[in-house]
């Protein structure tokens, strides 16, 4: 049986410039909210990464059509009162054959941070289901702490920080003290 931690589109509303998308309530609201608290035990941090996998791996292959997200998150994943999971926003998805093949596009998708490489730029190859996967990756380090930088205690709240560099940027620094 295959789990779908999709989130349930339940209706919406257009009505000259008032728009609203109406899901299912989700009363945990975001991973975010708990990655940014490190308040998430680690069994609970594994699962969710596992089921957050599960999740990519039914829009990749079991879909009629391969669904790539492009925004896969923290803020993009819901919790339920069980903490079961809910994959939400596909403002950014693209439908691709279901065959493995190149997605077209027209400039960048995601969020700095989440984005994979072949997104920003085509020097790093062609985009494709992947680049889920480095979103997903992404997400990860975030659950294990990778936003609070090197024991600084400086914690970065938004995604728009690029998380990576300023792990990178700590660890030079961390390097010239020790002097490598």
């Amino acid at each position: 049986m295959i789990i779908v931690n999709i989130v349930n589109l339940l209706g919406f509303c257009f009505d000259r410039n008032k728009r609203a998308l109406v899901y299912e309530f989700m009363p945990n609201k975001s991973l975010d909210k708990f990655v940014s608290n490190n308040c998430l035990d680690l069994e609970k941090v594994y699962n969710i990464a596992v089921e957050v996998a599960k999740s990519l791996e039914y829009l990749h292959t079991w879909c009629n059509a391969r669904i790539v997200h492009f925004d896969i998150k923290s803020k993009n994943i819901l919790l339920d009162e069980d903490f079961c999971l809910k994959i939400s926003d596909f403002g950014l998805a693209k439908l691709g054959k279901k065959k493995p093949s190149v997605i077209s596009m027209l400039g960048t998708r995601g969020t700095i941070g989440y984005t994979a490489p072949d997104v920003l730029s085509r020097n790093f190859g062609r985009v494709s289901h992947k680049s889920n996967v480095h979103s997903y990756g992404m997400m990860v380090l975030e659950m294990a702490g990778a936003k609070q930088i090197g024991g600084t205690g400086e914690v970065l709240l938004s995604s728009e920080d690029y998380f990576p560099d300023k792990i990178y940027e700590n660890r030079q620094k961390t390097q010239m003290k020790i002097g490598y």
